[in-house]
């Protein structure tokens, strides 16, 4: 039954009953609800992107995103599915979600030839390698990292490994020291597990203005492992399509709104 017919009908039966009214209203509401289209998009602990809370929620960056792209538009519904680094592939071809921000095709995505298209830029970052600071010890502690113990996320794509992420490989190429979180990468270098760290510079930035004292104990490369172009990564063929999306992030990053929600999230040196 169409909307006009509806309309219609109610206008001319003003006895109908209570019950059939709510119907009414319920088929409307449905009519209004499927204009609206679903898209789920892909998280993984990526900090200050996103990251979970006591309770085991997921916060960050990205989550404010979604939130800022669902208010400033009603085609689409943007709705987070929480999944993991190594694991985003599979739940990727098992339509778990259809999108990710914050993401590059680089990261895995093109060796394993999935159905991906990805927008322009919207944002650049990096990682960084850091190690403890130490009397005598400069920058030329970074130009060799043979022989030196390295702390890794697993499921991550680093520079120095060629984005290999294979936690086999890894280990046994570099050496690696494979840890879950992102807060366990200095952790690692402060209780002398790991030499050297690969750590996103946001990230970093945001611990020296949220741990007094905790710059004066790093030393930071200069060169970066890796420079990101991070990008919004969709599925081909999904009701949003690329151009529209990228749309959507040229909006996005023009709002006074996200400028200041990005302000939150950089950190300074």
């Amino acid at each position: 039954m169409s909307l006009l017919l509806i309309v219609n009908f109610c206008r001319r039966a003003p006895i109908l009953t209570k019950g059939v009214t709510f119907a009414l209203l319920l088929l409307l509401n449905a009519h209004e609800v499927s204009a609206t289209d679903l898209i789920k998009v892909g998280i993984y602990r990526f900090p200050p992107f996103v990251d979970f809370n006591a309770l085991g929620e997921p916060e960050g960056l990205s989550l404010e995103m979604l939130k800022r792209l669902n208010e400033i538009q009603d085609d689409y519904r943007f709705e987070p599915v929480v999944t993991s680094p190594g694991a985003r592939y599979a739940d990727f071809s098992a339509a778990r979600f259809d999108m990710m921000i914050f993401e590059n095709i680089n990261w895995g995505w093109t060796q394993r030839k999935l159905p991906i298209v990805q927008t322009p830029e919207f944002m650049s970052g990096g990682e960084r390698y850091i190690t403890l600071a130490q009397p005598g010890r400069t920058q030329n502690y970074f130009d060799d990292l043979s022989n030196k113990t390295i702390a890794c996320i697993v499921g991550y794509h680093y520079g120095f490994a060629g984005f290999k992420d294979d936690p086999g490989y890894l280990r046994e190429k570099f050496g690696a020291r494979l840890v879950r979180r992102a807060d366990e990468l200095i952790l690692a270098l402060l209780s002398g597990h790991a030499d050297i760290a690969v750590v996103t510079e946001a990230l970093l930035f945001k611990n020296f203005a949220d741990t007094p004292g905790l710059k004066g104990k790093i030393l930071v490369s200069d060169r970066y492992d890796q420079v990101y172009s991070h990008r919004v990564v969709l599925r081909k063929g999904i009701a949003l399509s690329v151009a529209d999306m990228s749309e959507l992030m040229d909006r996005m990053v023009t709002d006074p709104a996200y400028l200041s929600l990005i302000e939150n999230y950089r950190g300074e040196p």
